[in-house]
C-alpha cells in the first residue's frame, strides 16, 4: 500500500545494493540470480578434484537445466527435460557419489540392480553424504561448483604524506577517496603501529 509508482510507470526493475537487506524474494518481488560457475566430472569426487559439492536441490536443478537436461528428451515426449518438473530426490547414500548428478537411463544397462523410481526418468539426485566412498563416473557424472577465486591482493601502497592541519588540497596533495587505497595507506602507516 505504501509503494509509489514512479512517473515513468511500469515495467521497470530494481537493483537493491543493500546486501544486508532482510527482505526475501517472493511472487511479488521475484529475484534474478546468476548461476555460479560449475564443471562436470566423470571420475573421483568434486572434493578430491578441488571443487565444491552441490548440496542444494534448487541449485542442482538449475545447473542440470542449464547444461545436461537442456539438450535431452529422455521421455521422448517432444519436450526438453529442462522444461519438465522432474523430481530431484535428496538422499543420504553410500552407494552413489556425493553431491549433484543426473540419472541417465543408461544406468539401467550398467547396473542391473538399479531400481527406477515410480516417477520414472528424467531425474537427478542430491546425495548429502559427503563421506560416500562412491566416485563420479560416466554413468554418474557429478556437477560441481568451481571454488570462488582468491581475494585480490591488496593494492600497492602509493606514496603518501600525513598532514595534521588544513586539508590535502591546501598543500597541493590529492585526497584519498577510494576505500582500497585508504585501507592500504592506513594499514601501512597508521594501524601497523597500534594494537
Amino acid at each position: 500500500p505504501n509503494f509509489v509508482v514512479p512517473d515513468f510507470g511500469f515495467p521497470f526493475g530494481c537493483v537493491n545494493t543493500n546486501l544486508d537487506s532482510t527482505a526475501y524474494c517472493s511472487e511479488v518481488f521475484p529475484c534474478f540470480c546468476l548461476l555460479p560457475e560449475y564443471v562436470v566430472i566423470t571420475e573421483g569426487t568434486c572434493e578430491k578434484k578441488g571443487y565444491i559439492d552441490i548440496l542444494s536441490e534448487p541449485l542442482c536443478r538449475a545447473v542440470m537445466n542449464n547444461g545436461y537436461y537442456g539438450t535431452r528428451d529422455q521421455n521422448q515426449n517432444g519436450k526438453l527435460d529442462a522444461t519438465e518438473m522432474y523430481p530431484n530426490p535428496v538422499i543420504d547414500s553410500t552407494g552413489t557419489p556425493p553431491g549433484c548428478w543426473p540419472v541417465d537411463p543408461i544406468v539401467q544397462e550398467l547396473d542391473p540392480n538399479f531400481v527406477v523410481p515410480d516417477f520414472g526418468f528424467p531425474f537427478a539426485c542430491v546425495n548429502t553424504n559427503l563421506h560416500s566412498p562412491a566416485y563420479c563416473s560416466e554413468s554418474f557424472p557429478c556437477f560441481c561448483l568451481k571454488p570462488p577465486p582468491p581475494p585480490p591482493p591488496p593494492p600497492p601502497v602509493p606514496p603518501y604524506v600525513v598532514i595534521k592541519m588544513g586539508n590535502c588540497a591546501k598543500y597541493g596533495f590529492e585526497d584519498i577517496v577510494d576505500e582500497p587505497t585508504c585501507r592500504a595507506v592506513m594499514n601501512n602507516g597508521y594501524y601497523n603501529t597500534r594494537d
